[in-house]
C-alpha cells in the first residue's frame, strides 16, 4: 500500500475497522500511527462517519495525555488518519506485566487530567479501557481511539440500530442500559480500570455480554484485597451504580487522589521517607480525606442531614490566613488540629477530625454495628460536648494547654499519625463515642501468625511469577501466612496462567508449566488410528472484526465481534478422500458423488448430521476435539479478518480465475454444458492459506440459523431444525460468493453441492 508523503515502515495492529501502520511522515521527517479504515467498510456511512469524527474529535483536542492528530485523508478510496506514535504498549500490557499501585493511582490522575480537557470541551470519550490507555517512550500515559465518542449534546447516531457502543466489560450502569450519558460514565469506566490494574482482571466477569451487563447494573461494587483496602474508598465512588453517587467531574478525581497522596507524605514522612509538606497542605489534606469517608459513609448510614451540610460548607470558607496549628495527644499517636480565630468553627473542625477517625476505623472493620453508627450520630450532633471533654483533657495534670502547643519527648511537634493497614498494637480508644478524645493505648503484642515458605516452579523458567493479592514482589521461598493467593504466571507467547492457592500450614510449592500459543499459519496434520492421515489444518490467530453487512437483511445488526481464541481450519473442504475413510470404519451408508470422481473432490450429498458425526469420529481417532466451523470464525477467515468482501482481495471482478462458479467465473468445471465440483486446491488460496472458501460446494456450519444477529430475538435451543449455510456454490454466481451471505437448510436434508468444513480447537479456546 501506498499512501503519498508516507512511507510505511511497518503495521503495529489489526482489527475490525482498521489497521494501524508505523510510518514515516516524509515532509516532517516525523514517525507515526497510520490508521488506515478497512475498504470493505468504505461504503458504510456509518463506520465512516465515526472514522471522521474520530479525527475530528481529537482535532479540537490538545492535552499530553490525549493521542494528537496530524493529518486526516483519503487517497484512492483509501481513507486515513495520521497520528501520534506510542510505542511504550497500553495498560492491557502493564497489567500484564506487573504494575504497583502507587503507578496505578497515578494512570488514573493522568486520566482524569485528560477527561477533564474532554468533558471541558464538550466530548464524553464512552469507551474507556486498558487497550485505549497507551504510553509515551516517557512513559506519560496518553487516551486514544475516540472512534464512538460525541459531543454531550449531541443526539447523533453512528451506528446501525442495535449496534452496541463501547465494551461490555467497562461499560457503565447507564451506559448498559442505553440511556444518556455525560462525563461520569466515563469516571466509572475508568474506575474499572483502576480495579483491574490493582486487582489483576475486571471487577465483573462472565462469558456472555449480557451477563456482563447485568452485574454492572446489580451486582455490589467489589471489595479490594486487604492489603489494597486503603484503595476502597476511590473505588467505592468511582464504581457507585447511580451517577449522583459517583464523583461529579473528573477535577473532583483529582483533587481526591492529590488528598489522598498528600495524606500517604504525611504517614511518610513521619517515618522520614518523605520531604516537607506546608502545615496548610496538611490541613487540607486531613480535612478533605476526613470528609471524603463522611460523605462516603456516614451518608449512607446515617443520613445527610443540616449538620453534614453545615460542615460542608465551614470547610469550603477556610482560608490559609484564618488557621494556625495546634496539637493535642500524647505517646506514639498524635493528631494535628487547627483552629480558626472563631472558636466556633474550631469545634467544627474537631468533629470532623474525630468523626473521620471513627468513621476510617469502622470501615476498615468492615462493621455496620449500631454502637458505632450511635458513636458517630453523638459527635455528629454533639459537638459541644465534644469538645468540652477534650478542653478538659488539655488542662489535665498530664497535658498542657491547648494554645501552648503539646511537643513530643523531642521537642517536636507532633503530625497526623496513620497507622499502617493490619497493625495490631496500635489502637484508638472508643471512649470518644461517650465525649471524650481519649490517649491511644498501647496493647501488648499478639503472637505474630508462623509464615510458610511459597516457591513457584515455572515452565519456561523465565516466566513472570506475581501473587495478586500481596504487595510484595514475588520471589522463591517468599514468606506468607496460610490464606489464599491468587498467583500469575505470564511469559510473551504462552497463555496466561492464573488460579488460586491456599497456604495452610506448611510450605508450599507450586509447579506450573505455561501452555505455548500456537503459531499462526502453521500447518498440524494428526494421524488416525490405522497411521493415515487426518485432514491438514492450518492455525489461525485470534482477533476482532466487523460482521455483517448492511447489504444482507439476515446479518444485522452489524457489530464488532471478537475471535478470543487460536483454532486450526481445514485448510480445504473435506474431501471424499476424508470422508470414506468414515464411512469404511463406521459402516455408515455410501455418499454418492454424482460421477464426477472421489480422492480429492469436495464430499457432497452429506447432511448436517452426517457432517457432524465425521468429526465425533475424528475426535476419537486423534484424541483432539474436531468441529464443525461457527459462522463467526467462517465469515473471520473467509473475510481475511473483515479486510475483504469477497475471499479473495479486492471487488468481485477480481476473483474471476480464484473461484468455480456458474456465472462471471472462469471455470472449465462449470461450464454452459457441464456443471460439477473441481478437485480441492484448484484455485489459488486466500491470504491465510485456505482454498476454496468461496464457490465449489456451499459449506454446513454448526450454527442454527436465525434471520437476525440479534441474540435476544433467537431462541438457545441445540436442537433447531435448520442450520446455516456459508460460502456459495459452483451453482451460484459470481456475486452471490459474498462472504456474508447465509443460507438455511434441514438439518437432514443434502445437496450435490453442500459439503463441510472443519475446525481443530486449540488450547486456550
Amino acid at each position: 500500500m501506498e499512501l503519498p508523503g508516507y512511507k510505511i515502515l511497518k503495521k503495529i495492529n489489526q482489527g475490525g475497522m482498521a489497521t494501524v501502520y508505523l510510518a514515516l511522515q516524509e515532509s516532517l521527517d516525523r514517525r507515526v500511527a497510520l490508521k488506515v479504515m478497512s475498504p470493505v467498510l468504505s461504503a458504510d456511512k456509518g463506520f465512516t462517519e465515526r472514522f471522521r469524527r474520530e479525527a475530528n474529535i481529537v482535532g479540537q483536542l490538545s492535552h499530553p495525555n490525549i493521542i494528537a492528530i496530524y493529518d486526516i485523508d483519503e487517497y484512492k478510496k483509501i481513507k486515513y488518519i495520521a497520528m501520534d506514535y506510542l510505542p511504550a504498549g497500553s495498560v492491557t500490557d502493564r497489567i500484564h506485566e506487573g504494575i504497583s499501585a502507587q503507578e496505578s493511582l497515578d494512570i488514573v490522575r493522568q486520566m482524569a487530567l485528560a477527561l477533564e480537557h474532554a468533558h471541558d470541551k464538550g466530548f464524553i470519550h464512552r469507551d474507556i479501557k486498558p487497550e485505549n490507555i497507551l504510553f509515551r517512550a516517557n512513559g506519560i500515559p496518553v487516551l486514544s481511539d475516540f472512534g464512538v465518542a460525541r459531543a454531550v449534546s449531541s443526539n447523533t447516531q453512528m451506528t446501525n440500530a442495535g449496534t452496541v457502543l463501547g465494551t461490555p466489560n467497562y461499560m457503565s450502569p447507564e451506559q448498559a442500559r442505553g440511556k444518556e450519558l455525560d462525563g461520569r460514565s466515563d469516571l466509572y469506566s475508568l474506575g474499572v480500570v483502576f480495579y483491574e490494574m490493582l486487582v489483576g482482571h475486571p471487577p465483573y466477569q462472565a462469558e456472555e455480554a449480557v451477563a456482563v451487563a447485568i452485574q454492572h447494573l446489580t451486582a455490589p461494587i467489589p471489595k479490594l484485597p486487604a492489603e489494597l483496602s486503603v484503595y476502597q474508598p476511590l473505588i467505592n465512588r468511582l464504581l457507585a451504580k447511580k451517577p449522583e453517587d459517583r464523583f461529579q467531574s473528573a477535577r473532583e478525581v483529582i483533587d481526591f487522589i492529590d488528598s489522598f497522596n498528600a495524606t500517604l507524605a504525611i504517614h511518610k514522612r513521619s517515618s522520614g521517607n518523605a520531604p516537607e509538606i506546608s502545615t496548610y497542605d496538611l490541613f487540607k489534606a486531613l480535612i478533605a480525606t476526613s470528609y471524603a469517608h463522611i460523605t462516603s459513609s456516614i451518608k449512607k448510614k446515617i443520613g445527610a442531614g443540616p449538620t453534614v451540610k453545615k460542615l460542608e460548607t465551614e470547610i469550603s470558607e477556610i482560608t490559609p490566613t484564618e488557621v494556625r496549628p495546634h496539637i493535642f495527644g500524647a505517646g506514639g499517636l498524635g493528631v494535628l488540629v487547627y483552629r480558626r480565630i472563631n472558636i466556633r468553627l474550631a469545634l467544627t473542625i474537631i468533629t470532623v477530625v474525630i468523626a473521620a477517625a471513627i468513621v476510617i476505623i469502622w470501615a476498615s472493620t468492615g462493621s455496620d454495628s449500631s454502637s458505632q453508627v450511635n458513636a458517630i450520630d453523638t459527635v455528629i450532633d454533639n459537638p459541644k460536648n465534644q469538645i468540652t471533654s477534650t478542653e478538659n483533657s488539655a488542662n489535665s495534670e498530664n497535658t498542657q494547654p491547648l494554645d501552648d502547643g503539646i511537643k513530643n519527648s523531642a521537642n517536636e511537634p507532633q503530625e497526623l499519625a496513620i497507622a499502617p493497614e493490619n497493625n495490631p498494637e496500635t489502637s484508638v480508644n472508643t471512649a470518644a463515642t461517650a465525649g471524650s478524645v481519649e490517649q491511644p493505648t498501647t496493647k501488648p503484642s499478639p503472637q505474630k501468625p508462623t509464615k510458610f515458605s511459597v516457591t513457584v516452579k515455572t515452565q519456561p523458567k523465565d516466566a513472570l511469577v506475581r501473587i495478586m493479592n500481596i504487595r510484595e514482589r514475588y520471589q522463591d521461598g517468599i514468606k506468607l501466612a496460610p490464606a489464599r493467593y491468587l498467583v500469575n504466571v505470564t511469559k510473551s507467547g504462552y497463555f496466561d496462567f492464573q488460579q488460586w492457592y491456599e497456604v495452610t500450614n506448611n510450605n508450599l510449592t507450586i509447579e506450573i508449566n505455561l501452555t505455548k500459543k500456537p503459531t499462526a499459519g502453521k500447518i498440524i496434520q494428526h494421524k488416525l488410528a490405522d497411521g493415515t492421515n487426518a485432514p491438514e489444518m492450518i492455525v489461525i490467530e485470534p482477533g476482532n472484526f466487523i460482521m455483517g453487512s448492511v447489504s444482507f437483511p439476515d446479518t444485522q445488526p452489524r457489530r464488532e465481534v471478537s475471535v478470543d481464541h487460536y483454532f486450526a481450519v481445514s485448510t480445504t473442504e473435506i474431501t471424499f478422500e476424508d470422508f470414506d475413510k468414515f464411512t469404511q470404519a463406521t459402516h455408515s451408508d455410501f455418499i454418492g458423488d454424482q460421477g464426477w470422481g472421489r480422492e480429492k473432490r469436495p464430499v457432497i450429498n452429506v447432511t448436517w448430521l452426517q457432517a457432524t458425526a465425521y468429526t465425533q469420529w475424528l475426535s476419537k481417532q486423534t484424541q483432539q476435539k474436531y468441529r464443525l466451523i461457527t459462522e463467526l470464525e467462517w465469515e473471520y477467515i473467509a473475510s481475511n479478518y473483515g479486510n475483504q468482501e469477497y475471499p479473495w482481495p479486492g471487488e468481485e471482478e477480481d476473483g474471476r480465475e480464484k473461484a468455480n462458479c456458474r456465472s462471471g467465473c472462469k471455470s472449465t468445471f462449470s461450464t454452459f454444458l457441464t456443471r460439477k465440483t473441481a478437485p480441492a486446491k484448484t484455485y489459488p488460496p486466500n491470504t491465510l492459506g485456505i482454498f476454496e472458501l468461496g464457490g465449489n460446494v456451499a459449506e454446513w456450519t454448526q450454527d442454527c440459523y436465525y434471520p437476525s444477529y440479534d441474540s435476544a430475538l433467537n431462541k438457545n435451543t441445540e436442537d433447531c431444525e435448520f442450520h446455516s449455510v456459508r460460502g456459495g456454490s459452483y451453482l451460484d454466481k459470481i456475486d452471490e460468493l459474498n462472504v456474508f451471505r447465509r443460507e438455511s437448510f434441514p438439518s437432514d436434508q443434502f445437496e450435490r453441492d453442500l459439503g463441510f468444513r472443519i475446525v481443530l480447537e486449540l488450547p486456550g479456546i
